[in-house]
């Protein structure tokens, strides 16, 4: 056990814990791991054609079309750490962008979970996955499990290209990342003897972004999000 433990803080350990984590982060050909979606959508008025109205995920002012996630969460050049380090917050530059030519209100869905050999470990906890979001984002806490977090930007909508009044283009969603280091001290014991439930575990996070117009702005957001919100000036609220 005291050999195991060791190893587990060692650099050693760190880099055998997540570097299958980095992979799935940094290589565009992994599957859908942590996907970045976008939707259109299709509640709006007969006049407006359909690609006035789309969002898509900007990461480090590039777009995120590939579905390759953070990138750039380990540095670059000499400082850059070799592999995620628990404990370590990571600074992160993901944001929701309008893509389209109308102002827009958006609608974000987060998934945390962990794998480990490809399979899905439900009894390990999302939350040691910790993610700081922008300021403007409201959980919607009646959709939200452990695995899922859905959040509505209610600050303002997103403006389009065709004119707005002083609305953000693009909005800043996720601005750190931390693997909690707690995950060095969760264990199980059996007759087997002890195990750290988290070695050989890769942690995911996916994001989904989908939209809707401003115009009848309550009307659309019941319909396509089935949300009973209230429009107060430019902002949202009772999402929950």
């Amino acid at each position: 056990m005291k050999k195991l433990k060791k190893f587990m803080f060692s650099p050693k350990g760190t880099l055998a814990v997540f570097a299958a984590a980095m992979v799935l982060l940094l290589l565009s050909s992994v599957g859908g791991a942590r996907a970045a979606l976008t939707y259109y959508s299709e509640n709006h008025e007969t006049e407006i054609r359909t690609q006035e109205i789309g969002v898509k995920l900007v990461e480090n002012s590039t777009d995120v079309t590939d579905g390759a996630l953070f990138a750039k969460l380990l540095g670059e050049g000499d400082t850059a750490d070799t592999a995620v380090k628990i404990g370590k917050t990571y600074a992160t530059d993901l944001s929701v962008e309008n893509s389209g030519q109308i102002d827009q209100y958006v609608r974000v869905t987060v998934y945390r979970y962990w794998t480990k050999d490809g399979a899905k470990q439900k009894n390990l906890y999302p939350g040691y996955i910790h993610l700081t979001y922008g300021e403007g984002w409201v959980e919607d806490t009646n959709a939200s499990t452990l695995e899922r977090t859905v959040l509505y930007y209610t600050a303002s909508p997103l403006g389009g290209t065709a004119g707005t009044d002083g609305y953000p283009k693009t909005v800043p969603l996720v601005k750190d990342l931390t693997i909690d280091p707690k995950i060095s001290n969760t264990v199980t014991t059996n007759a087997n003897g002890t195990t750290y439930d988290y070695q050989g575990c890769e942690f995911h996070v996916e994001v989904e972004v989908d939209a809707v117009q401003t115009h009848n702005a309550k009307d659309a957001i019941w319909s396509a999000w089935g949300k009973d919100v209230t429009v107060d000036g430019a902002g949202l609220s009772g999402i929950n």
